[in-house]
């Protein structure tokens, strides 16, 4: 399994009378890295590796994400990476958290990126936004405090999409702050995850339509 450099259990309280849980964070064995880390002709900053949503583990499983050679993983070649197979299509039904019982994730949003920043004062912060159109289904982000340094690490947060019940915003349903969510509609959306430590930042972006 990832070793856990930094991990949030933890439920967000979003402006919304829902909890949300907290995104995860792992790192990548430094035994399984084919180069030290760091991108030293690139210079200092932060590199998205891939971005995408997959489906959710079976419940408390713990079956993805695995990195091979944990324990979780040991039948899987060193350098092998289980992930949830991300999907372009989804089922609008399932990810719709229309009503105020539509508090369950539908998927499972994850993204890796590099580290080269040397930065381990300034605190890491995540963010996710979904929108259709000019209309926001999802807007979080989480900020889980100083930087541990360089190196590759995969984000994952187990998500859905709208305003779970609350049609008023802002920070309503699965967004937070001063945006205001709106339930999804059939059709594309675009998503991007931005992750920051201090100066630096990168934003992966991609697309998911809802049949």
């Amino acid at each position: 399994m990832f070793k856990q450099i930094l991990l949030a259990f933890a439920a967000l309280a979003f402006g919304s009378s829902s909890a949300i849980a907290a995104p995860h964070i792992g790192a990548y064995p430094t035994a399984h890295s084919d180069t030290s880390p760091g991108i030293p002709s690139a210079g200092p900053g932060l590199y998205g590796i891939i971005a995408d949503f997959g489906v959710l583990p079976p419940s408390d499983s713990g079956d993805w994400p695995c990195y091979a050679g944990g324990s979780e993983c040991s039948t899987i070649a060193a350098g092998g990476l289980v992930i949830g197979a991300p999907n372009f299509y989804w089922s609008l039904a399932a990810c719709d958290a229309k009503s105020d019982k539509d508090t369950s994730a539908c998927g499972q949003l994850f993204w890796l990126y590099q580290d080269n920043t040397n930065d381990t004062t300034d605190d890491l912060v995540v963010s996710v936004e979904a929108m259709q159109g000019k209309n926001h289904i999802l807007d979080l982000s989480y900020d889980f405090g100083a930087n541990s340094g360089a190196g590759t690490f995969y984000v994952w947060w187990d998500v859905a999409f709208g305003t779970i019940g609350e049609k008023t915003g802002p920070g309503n349903g699965w967004c937070e702050g001063e945006t205001t969510c709106s339930n999804p509609k059939a059709g594309l959306a675009d998503v991007a995850v931005t992750t920051t430590v201090g100066s630096y930042s990168v934003t992966q972006k991609f697309q998911i339509d809802f049949q």
